[in-house]
C-alpha cells in the first residue's frame, strides 16, 4: 500500500496563512521571511523572520505545505480548481463580486457559454451564377450613372478601361 497524501482543508487556514503557503512554495522559493512579507504580515525584518519561522511550525501550515509538495507542486488539478471555485461561489462570507466571478469561471470551465452553430457553406451553382450576374448588373448601372455625371462636368471624358489580370 502506498501512503495517501494528507489533505488539508482550506477552511482550517486563514487567508494570510493560505497566502503564506502559496508564497513559500512559489515566489519566496522556500524562504519563510519572504513568504511572510509577500503574504501581508506586518513588521520589521526581525518580526517577519519570527512570524515565518512560527508559521512553519504550525501543524496546519506544515500539512498544507507537505500536501502541496506531495501532490506535485504548484499546479492544481482540474478537480481542485473546480472545488475551490465552488467553495468561493457558495461562501456567504465572500463579497458578491467574488462569488459571481467564481460562478463565471466555473461556467467557462464547464463550457456553459459556448454557442454552437451549424453553418452550411454549400452554394448551388445556379444561385452563385445569379448572384454574380446581379452584382455585375449593379456595377454596370453605377458605371453608367458615373459616366453620365462626368460627361456633364468635363469637356473631354476618357473612357474607363477594364483590365483582366488573369
Amino acid at each position: 500500500m502506498s501512503a495517501k497524501p494528507v489533505d488539508v482543508k482550506v477552511e482550517t487556514l486563514t487567508e494570510k496563512q493560505r497566502r503564506f503557503v502559496e508564497a513559500y512554495l512559489g515566489e519566496a522559493n522556500g524562504n519563510a521571511y519572504e513568504a511572510a512579507k509577500i503574504a501581508g504580515y506586518g513588521g520589521n525584518k526581525r518580526s517577519l523572520e519570527v512570524i515565518g519561522s512560527e508559521n512553519l511550525r504550525k501543524p496546519d501550515i506544515r500539512k498544507a505545505i507537505d500536501a502541496r509538495t506531495q501532490k506535485g507542486g504548484l499546479v492544481a488539478t482540474r478537480e481542485e480548481r473546480q472545488a475551490f471555485l465552488t467553495k468561493v461561489m457558495r461562501s456567504e462570507t465572500r463579497r458578491m463580486n467574488e462569488r459571481l466571478k467564481a460562478t463565471e469561471l466555473l461556467c467557462k470551465t464547464q463550457g456553459d457559454f459556448i454557442e454552437r452553430r451549424d453553418v452550411n457553406m454549400k452554394v448551388d451553382k445556379n444561385e452563385q451564377r445569379e448572384e454574380i450576374e446581379s452584382f455585375l448588373e449593379q456595377l454596370k448601372s453605377r458605371k453608367e450613372a458615373n459616366t453620365e455625371e462626368n460627361q456633364d462636368e468635363t469637356i473631354n471624358p476618357t473612357p474607363l478601361k477594364v483590365v483582366d489580370n488573369q
